[in-house]
């Protein structure tokens, strides 16, 4: 697991900061959502085709599959993907880790890894936990519905088109804004919801949907923050998401002993809390913004 996720954490900053090179800003909330649209079809297709695998093969058999399509796209993008390795001069040493420096002094960069690790751990506080409250309080095992994995990644499929218009016609904060305040309305919705099985699919869906339209509009708005260092800039804050993941999983489960209200009105706070600092990030003065 450590490895995969390595591996997923050293390719996505990658592709992110490349399509931002070669893309306008007022544009980019579009192809950033295009490329993040493989997730929810990934969850779609996949999901349901691994337990087919596993079911008719064994335990490990999609880690096969996973495996040779990992090699067959090494070798589309080697083929297919003009390289954009910097050229230097003869002689001259680049160090590796050069932009780091740049990135973690610099306060607009330290704000939104600030915003992103906030919104993370806020999601991640409630969706590690809702699934136990709705079985505490009904009976109802959300992870044995088969639905849930489509309606998650339906939900997040249609987040990320949604946001391929919104983020560049209203403009990334403004969306980015927008949906905290849908995720923190909807998050208190699951008491109500939750009392039928057609009222948590509706808020599966709800709570992923505002979710995917803050992050994916956030991704833009992060790889123009330092352009000079995009692609470190987009690494760490992908780290940044990561380790709010983590931090949320630790939170979730001590928070709900108190009861789902209280990981709730943690979310709530931890949106205001992002929603703060997002506006006490400057983009550079060339930065074509909306």
């Amino acid at each position: 697991i450590l490895l995969g996720n390595l591996g997923n954490n050293i390719f996505v900053p990658a592709i992110q900061a490349y399509l931002s090179d070669r893309t306008p800003y007022k544009k980019r909330g579009l192809y950033i959502a295009i490329s993040e649209l493989s997730w929810a079809i990934a969850f779609i297709l996949f999901v349901p085709l691994a337990g087919l695998i596993i079911e008719k093969v064994t335990w490990y058999a999609p880690f096969w599959f996973l495996s040779g399509l990992a090699a067959l796209m090494i070798v589309l993008v080697l083929v297919f993907i003009p390289n954009d390795a910097e050229q230097t001069r003869a002689g001259e040493e680049v160090p590796l880790f050069a932009d780091f420096k740049k990135v973690l002094i610099y306060t607009p960069a330290l704000l939104g890894m600030l915003m992103g690790l906030l919104i993370i751990v806020g999601n991640e506080v409630v969706n590690v936990v809702y699934g136990v409250w709705i079985k505490d309080s009904f009976g109802l095992q959300i992870a044995a519905l088969g639905a849930a994995s489509a309606v998650i990644g339906f939900s997040e499929l249609a987040g990320e088109g949604v946001t391929a218009y919104l983020a560049d016609h209203l403009g990334k904060e403004k969306t980015i804004f927008i949906g905290l305040a849908a995720s923190s309305l909807f998050v208190l919705t699951l008491p109500w919801l939750g009392e039928s099985v057609v009222g948590v699919m509706i808020w599966l869906f709800l709570f992923y949907f505002t979710f995917e339209v803050v992050i994916i509009s956030a991704l833009p708005m992060m790889s123009e923050v330092m352009p000079q260092a995009r692609a470190t800039m987009m690494a760490l804050f992908i780290a940044a998401l990561s380790l709010g993941r983590a931090l949320g999983d630790v939170l979730g489960p001590w928070l709900y002993q108190g009861g789902f209200w209280v990981n709730a009105i943690a979310c709530i706070v931890l949106n205001i809390l992002a929603g703060v600092i997002l506006t006490r990030i400057k983009l550079p003065l060339h930065s074509e913004t909306k």
